[in-house]
């Protein structure tokens, strides 16, 4: 074996970083790009309003105006403090799986108010 040999090894962790790096660049790039032709839609049209939003996660949007006073609210509800209080107790109970037994604990309470 001569030292040209070497030259041309890459171990695992390096191949890793630089596939992700190219990964990262070319997402970049994308996202970029996509910003650049609305602003130059933008720019012909003359408008602010002429791009067309997707509308479509507006049905899981949050108020974020009126925040505050839900929060307030749900935190002075009994029925939901109490719930608070059995679902801290359930996460005690079992460290370790304390947010698959709340998240099974929340499914359950939804389903019971649906029925």
């Amino acid at each position: 074996m001569n030292s040209s040999d070497f030259l041309l090894y890459i171990d695992p962790g390096t191949g890793s970083m630089l596939f992700s790096i190219l990964i990262g660049a070319a997402a970049t790039l994308f996202f970029l790009f996509k910003a650049l032709i609305i602003k130059i839609k933008i720019l012909i049209s003359g408008k602010k309003g002429a791009i067309q939003t997707d509308s479509s996660y507006s049905d899981y949007a949050i108020d974020f105006t009126n925040i505050k006073n839900i929060i307030t609210n749900a935190s002075k509800n009994p029925e939901l403090q109490q719930k608070r209080l059995e679902a801290k107790k359930q996460a005690w109970m079992f460290q370790g799986r304390a947010q698959e037994n709340v998240a099974d604990f929340m499914i359950e309470t939804l389903s019971q108010k649906s029925n």
